[in-house]
């Protein structure tokens, strides 16, 4: 959950889910778990194997049951038809070239959720609801990586000036998306683009950052 597990970054397998858990057979871990951070998406891939075998059910249904039913995003889904992938949007390169669209092979702990800004704007919504417990679980520190900077259930938690802020950041195949939301001052700020390159990252994190002192400002 901390990215603290020693697994790679990426699966040494990842074509089909029998071919992941062959890989993880292949992988060496040389660091304690819990201890030393590095980024994995391997590890939640396996999160969510996990979560199949302890509810019985597809980890689909339970992002679902969870997740989307309660918060009433129905835009939002794993498996798209003909009509929902017509209304995707393109994601292009630095080279300004058509990125194809990401086919999910394993779980989807790590990606293959498509959505729409309306229900980013519920998912936003209900991170800033400080009265939900399974929010406030999810928002708990769980491991400390520098001075002001941990991670919790998948999100990054920055200590500045007594307030805490809650940001992760991801992307694939032409798109990025820069999430944060400030409980404090129950604001909640999503940057998507449909182009990536090696410093769209660092781009997103300062309009995110720009905004919100302007929204303070005001």
């Amino acid at each position: 959950m901390t990215h603290t597990s020693g697994f790679p970054n990426f699966p040494i397998k990842s074509e089909n889910k029998k071919a992941f858990l062959e890989g993880l057979k292949l992988i060496n871990i040389e660091t304690k778990p819990g201890e030393v951070y590095s980024y994995s998406n391997t590890a939640p891939e396996l999160t969510a194997y996990i979560l199949e075998k302890v509810y019985q059910k597809p980890f689909e249904e339970l992002v679902s049951e969870f997740v989307l039913e309660p918060n009433t995003m129905t835009q939002t889904k794993f498996t798209l038809n003909k009509n929902d992938t017509a209304r995707l949007v393109k994601g292009y390169n630095d080279k300004n070239e058509l990125m194809p669209n990401f086919n999910r092979t394993l779980w989807g702990g790590i990606s293959g959720l498509h959505s729409t800004t309306t229900d980013l704007v519920k998912y936003m919504k209900l991170q800033l609801d400080q009265s939900n417990p399974i929010v406030n679980e999810s928002h708990k520190k769980l491991y400390k990586e520098g001075s002001d900077f941990w991670e919790g259930y998948h999100w990054y938690i920055i200590e500045n000036n007594n307030e805490l802020i809650y940001r992760h950041h991801g992307g694939i195949y032409g798109m990025q998306n820069w999430f944060v939301i400030y409980p404090k001052q129950n604001i909640g700020i999503s940057i998507l683009t449909n182009t990536s390159f090696n410093e769209t990252g660092e781009i997103l994190e300062k309009v995110v950052e720009n905004l919100y002192d302007d929204i303070k400002v005001k």
